[in-house]
């Protein structure tokens, strides 16, 4: 087991237990979600009439982006001469088996971190980027960077992309608001922010914000759960920023730290007081202290190679970190080589996290991302095209057996309602 490095200790808030009383899904008879399927797939403005609540419920389900323009042999990955635009799939695990379905097509990318996709916390929207499209250049297929981003309808009738819009170059990463009225999104190849207006039927760029120069690769974006802070990570500068945003989404820059090489995907901690960075060259995950006027590394922990992805559970309890190892190494000096992918999990201790287990999962998982409720974790099998079902017991998780073929390759995912949105 790989050596966590501390310094001054942050201790997560513990979320209070339910109020006695309070409504969750798990009220609702299994058999009235076998008979209602189509229930699994409604909304929670929706599902709060048929199970009243003192707080928003949000069904248990998951939403992933899949790249249908690369394929995988022997670790390489490639530009497919036929690709196709990409997809999106839903899986619902409070139906018995869990029930998946397809929309398609909707354009998406596997370039730049798992966070391609975000999900409006009150509606059946999801607001997707695409950073790269498929293009024949010099005589063959080729990936560059394009604008698009879309906003696509996820119900079960009439779903799919309800309109698209041009942002700035090479769209990575999107963050929707807590109250979804605006969307923030990260343009790797020019080092700017867009902020978008959200509606139910259009997404319209209000402003372009320059907060880092094109080669610092601007790489994620992440609001924080009360709506009042951001973070953005540098990938090739080596630097977070704080952003504090106001009612409108504007970002103001007040703080900065550099720790590790290579942050790329970062989440907040539940309580808004903490947040984790990966960090993709260093092999580690970073956390900091959020304060209002800015933030402190309190630690660092070492996971596996290549860590593209990061989620906590919704309890902050554990988190998932999603480690490439071999999956896309074809050189066979290299240490990873052969490696199957892994996902690395911490655990919440006395004074912060440290690892707590790893799941091999094969291929380059891109994503792992706890349910809604927080008894599963879903992970991306990119490169095998599939995803892998992995069920919480007291000690860690197992592997349930389930897996279901989506397609394209899954880079993304999300889960509805609350953090991350």
């Amino acid at each position: 087991m790989k050596q966590s490095h501390k310094t001054n200790h942050y201790t997560p808030h513990r979320p209070a237990a339910r109020a006695a009383g309070q409504a969750s899904l798990l009220f609702i008879p299994l058999s009235l979600l076998t008979s209602m399927r189509r229930l699994i797939f409604v909304w929670p403005c929706l599902l709060a009439a048929v199970v009243p609540a003192a707080e928003p419920v949000a069904p248990n389900w998951l939403v992933i982006a899949n790249d249908q323009t690369i394929s995988y042999a022997t670790g390489a990955m490639s530009v497919m001469s036929n690709p196709g635009a990409g997809s999106v799939s839903l899986l619902a695990l409070g139906a018995n088996p869990p029930v998946l379905r397809h929309l398609a097509p909707v354009p998406v990318s596997v370039i730049g971190p798992p966070t391609s996709i975000a999900l409006h916390p009150t509606r059946p929207l999801a607001v997707v980027t695409c950073a790269m499209q498929a293009e024949v250049r010099e005589g063959k297929m080729q990936h560059v960077p394009g604008p698009q981003v879309s906003l696509v309808n996820l119900a079960e009738e009439g779903g799919g992309v309800i309109t698209t819009v041009a942002v700035g170059l090479q769209p990575s990463s999107v963050s929707i608001s807590p109250d979804g009225s605006y969307a923030l999104v990260t343009n790797r190849s020019d080092g700017t922010l867009s902020v978008l207006g959200v509606t139910e039927t259009s997404l319209q760029e209000r402003e372009r914000i320059t907060v880092a120069k094109p080669e610092d690769s601007l790489a994620h974006v992440e609001i924080s759960p009360d709506g009042k802070l951001g973070l953005v990570t540098l990938n090739k500068a080596n630097e977070v920023l704080l952003l504090s945003l106001d009612l409108q989404g504007h970002p103001t820059v007040i703080d900065r730290v550099s720790k590790g090489s290579g942050p790329y995907a970062a989440r907040f901690l539940p309580d808004g007081r903490g947040a984790a960075i990966a960090n993709v060259v260093s092999n580690e995950v970073v956390f900091l202290s959020i304060k209002p006027d800015g933030f402190q590394v309190i630690e660092s922990v070492q996971v596996g190679w290549i860590p593209e992805g990061i989620d906590v559970s919704p309890d902050g309890e554990w988190i998932a970190v999603s480690c490439v190892e071999g999956g896309n190494q074809t050189d066979k000096t290299h240490p990873s080589y052969g490696r199957p992918g892994q996902v690395y999990l911490l655990r919440r201790n006395g004074h912060g996290y440290s690892q707590a287990g790893v799941l091999e999962v094969g291929g380059g998982p891109q994503a792992a991302v706890f349910s809604p409720d927080g008894n599963f974790l879903l992970v991306a099998n990119t490169g095998a095209g599939r995803l892998l079902l992995f069920r919480r017991e007291p000690e860690g998780f197992v592997n349930t057996g389930q897996r279901w073929s989506v397609p394209g390759e899954p880079i993304s995912i999300r889960r509805a309602g609350g953090a991350p949105r």
